[in-house]
């Protein structure tokens, strides 16, 4: 007895050759061996009503032995690191607290279809449906099917993780519902909202992956591509959380650099140290630029100057609340919002190496970017922050401006950059994402004593 092409229920004469299957008088169903012993009954007779269903685990068998070659992989969610599970109420699926890779209802196994995916569950061998209540929710379905679009899935490199998006509805699958532990089904996806993005391990590194190549082949590349960059984030956020700092340390020498001096916009292009800044931030975190015809920080110029936000009274560039909104609300890259380092002596180098040691560090360690104001010219500068070298002693950023210069007297003004800016000559290769991107700011070193005359009481925005 079959529903929807599952089989629900079996006479058992499997494997008994002869064997006969009867309705008796009494309205009792039996199957009989070639040899008249009742193998199996119904129980129905005399009038009895009896149901009868395949168990949950019989189900589950059938399910997967349709699909022998599934690559296993728990899912969970980059924004709130919890685990996609298949065991809630009525097939519901919902995020569990703490993954286990060896709770199956925490495993998911991925089937090719073209350029799309079944996902099936390994507890149960349900396949992840897009169509609950109007294609707002998703769910398990008892029967997987290839040819039914609510069960394919594109699985696509984005940020630090995976967008799982739906065929049938366009939807991407979201962990960031209203209600506790939710998974809804979120109508736009949004390119580098952590909510949309998922760790997973995807059999052959996914369907949109350039190469496919592994992280030791990235790793071995000076500098990366924005799609480059996005995989190697995938690939080190699958490793072991002891593991993962290493790379990230890493990737930051291998993302673009980007110079404000070339910027589109050259008549205000000395002055976008701001969005330059943040626009390579973005790019170390897998964020693609939506116009990519154009420089990164040109579009963010164009949305932080046509939006509402905070401080109109001047230009939005200047403040720093717009930065951490605009990374938010534009791009999904969640933050804190801005901080204030506080005040300290010039040369008080053992305070700014603990605070160096208890808050920067930790952040580059678990793939985060940092952006910071610093006194090198006389109206502010914003710089990358992108290593620490406690060997020679300081820090290691982005200038977008140049190369500043750590000699007595010229701890402000714009003289502490005279002869030592970036050009503003364009290499006629499309560096529409820092890639061929040419300057002296790259991979600065800052000493601990210099760092002491630039910074404190100095705001500072870590996103991711």
């Amino acid at each position: 007895m079959y529903r929807d092409n599952i089989p629900l229920w079996a006479t058992d004469t499997a494997g008994n050759p002869g064997s006969r299957f009867a309705i008796q008088p009494d309205g009792n169903l039996v199957v009989y061996s070639s040899s008249g012993k009742p193998i199996f009954n119904t129980g129905t007779h005399q009038g009895k009503e009896v149901t009868r269903v395949a168990s949950p685990i019989w189900i589950r068998d059938q399910s997967l032995k349709r699909f022998p070659n599934l690559h296993f992989s728990t899912i969970q969610s980059v924004a709130t690191g919890k685990a996609l599970d298949a065991g809630g109420k009525n097939n519901s699926v919902y995020q569990y607290p703490s993954p286990n890779a060896s709770n199956p209802y925490h495993q998911w196994g991925f089937h090719k279809v073209g350029d799309y995916y079944m996902i099936i569950n390994k507890a149960t061998g349900f396949a992840l449906d897009a169509g609950r209540d109007g294609g707002k929710y998703p769910y398990g379905y008892v029967n997987p099917m290839t040819n039914n679009d609510y069960h394919l899935w594109k699985v696509t490199p984005n940020g630090s993780g995976y967008q799982i998006v739906s065929k049938a509805t366009g939807r991407a699958l979201d962990a960031g519902g209203n209600t506790e532990n939710p998974v809804y089904m979120y109508p736009n996806p949004i390119s580098g909202n952590s909510y949309h993005q998922w760790n997973l391990n995807l059999p052959g590194g996914g369907p949109t992956t350039q190469t496919g190549s592994s992280l030791a082949e990235l790793d071995k590349k000076s500098r990366l591509t924005i799609d480059e960059i996005i995989q190697y984030r995938q690939l080190v956020a699958n490793l072991p959380s002891s593991q993962r700092a290493t790379y990230y340390r890493r990737l930051q020498y291998k993302v673009p650099y980007f110079n404000q001096r070339d910027n589109g916009y050259r008549n205000i292009a000395d002055s976008m140290c701001n969005v330059t800044t943040l626009a390579a931030c973005l790019t170390f975190l897998g964020i693609k630029n939506p116009q990519p015809s154009r420089q990164f920080e040109d579009v963010l110029e164009d949305i932080i100057q046509n939006y509402s936000w905070h401080g109109t009274d001047t230009n939005p560039r200047y403040w720093w609340k717009n930065f951490a909104d605009l990374a938010r609300k534009e791009f999904g890259v969640s933050n804190p919002g801005f901080a204030m380092m506080q005040g300290f002596p010039v040369g008080d180098v053992k305070f700014i190496e603990n605070f160096v040691k208890e808050n920067w560090e930790p952040s580059l360690n678990n793939g985060k970017a940092i952006m910071t104001s610093v006194s090198t010219t006389s109206y502010g500068h914003i710089v990358k922050v992108i290593d620490i070298d406690w060997q020679r002693g300081g820090i290691v950023v982005d200038d977008p401006f140049g190369k500043a210069q750590d000699s007595p007297g010229n701890s402000s003004g714009k003289s502490n950059y005279t002869n030592f800016w970036n050009t503003k000559d364009r290499n006629p290769v499309n560096t529409q994402q820092g890639q061929d991107e040419g300057g002296i700011g790259n991979d600065n070193f800052w000493s601990w004593s210099y760092c002491t005359e630039i910074l404190g009481a100095t705001p500072y925005l870590i996103l991711g």
